[in-house]
Formats: C-alpha cells, structure tokens, sequence
C-alpha cells in the first residue's frame, strides 16, 4: 500500500472556491434576468411599481445552487478522466 500526497489547496480552490464563484454568476443572472424583465413590464404597464420581492432572491438563490453544482460536478466528471 502506498501514500499519494495530495495538494489540499488545490482542492479547496477546485471544489469550494471555483464552484462558489460560479454560483456567484449564476445569481447574479438570475437576478438581472428578473430585473429586466420587470423593468420591460413597467414600460408596458405604467401602473406597476418597481419591487423586488423575497420571491425574486429565491429564484435567483435556486440559480446560485444550480449553478454551484453543475460546477461540482463538471469537477467530479474531470477528475475521473
């Protein structure tokens, strides 16, 4: 039986950080797509009032874990080849 010597930063960075940021981004997708499309709907409807509502960070925090593992599991999926 032998030891293989793992560099533990690099896995950090490859399955916490990198992931993390990816979720970032898709937050904030999810988020301006909203803010767009409700900006378009005031311009339609003159009577609507701009709002963002915790049913809008919920959607945008279902992108953040979507995205966060679609991430992780491209990383699994790179490391069995």
């Amino acid at each position: 039986m032998y030891f293989v010597k793992t560099n533990f930063s690099h896995y950090l960075y490859k399955f916490i950080f990198d992931p993390f940021i990816y979720a970032l981004y898709g937050f904030f997708i999810f988020i301006a797509t909203d803010i767009i499309v409700k900006i378009f709907l005031i311009l339609i409807d003159s009577r609507e009032v701009f709002m963002i509502k915790g049913q809008d960070i919920l959607l945008a925090s279902l992108g953040f874990i979507a995205f966060f593992f679609i991430k992780i599991f491209r990383n699994f999926d790179y490391k069995r080849r």
